[in-house]
């Protein structure tokens, strides 16, 4: 390998660990288990979904089934305003969140799945 080869992928290793660029893309919301029926795709931190307005005048408030992380950290909360119950997506791909528990939830108080009502990225 060239030294100029070598010196430029130093370079981009350097920026990539250093975190100067941001890891992964947007990340993907879909409002039916196994990533189907995209609803929202976010690389920023949505306060209120109920008032996220699509191209057909849909909001997605307690509509997203499956998660696709696109390589971000992101915590998603049960209520409006980052409050509430919280699941950490954690840079992990969720393909349903039909029986998903975690942060707090129980049997009782309901899965995950058709729950969320923001999310922030972290």
């Amino acid at each position: 390998m060239k030294t100029s080869k070598m010196t430029a992928i130093g370079v981009v290793a350097w920026i990539l660990c250093a975190g100067l660029v941001s890891p992964g893309s947007a990340a993907e919301f879909y409002c039916h288990p196994g990533y189907e029926a995209k609803c929202i795709e976010s690389d920023q931190n949505v306060e209120k979904l109920g008032e996220w307005w699509q191209p057909k005048l849909f909001t997605h408030n307690d509509d997203i089934s499956s998660i696709r992380s696109g390589g971000q950290d992101w915590m998603v909360f049960s209520d409006a305003n980052f409050r509430g119950y919280a699941l950490h997506v954690a840079r992990r791909d969720l393909p349903t969140l039909v029986g998903n528990y975690e942060g707090g939830l129980n049997w009782w108080a309901g899965d995950w799945n058709d729950r969320i009502s923001s999310m922030k990225r972290l």
